[in-house]
């Protein structure tokens, strides 16, 4: 699978988890317009889908020549963890 391909997948994932009416408010649409977008019917611009990744608890990290996408805890922990290591290591 290309990474093009696996970041959609993951997207898709993100999206779905995402309350509808909570992203409509957040990004000043109707609730239909959200669930089209959601569904692939019509477009995010890069703001809408900031938003709405940030609504779903996620963030998009690059990693090595491609991008993950994770909850946004299991970053914050991983960074925390990292940069503990980096201090320990010093």
């Amino acid at each position: 699978m290309s990474n093009i391909n696996e970041v959609r997948r993951k997207l898709d994932q993100v999206l779905l988890s995402v309350d509808r009416e909570q992203a409509a408010e957040s990004l000043q649409l109707k609730k239909s317009e959200v669930s089209r977008k959601i569904n692939g019917d019509n477009g995010w611009n890069n703001e809408q889908l900031a938003k709405i990744i940030s609504l779903a608890g996620a963030q998009i990290i690059p990693g090595d020549g491609s991008y993950v996408i994770v909850p946004s805890e299991e970053y914050e922990a991983t960074k925390f963890f990292a940069q503990k290591g980096f201090s320990l290591a010093s």
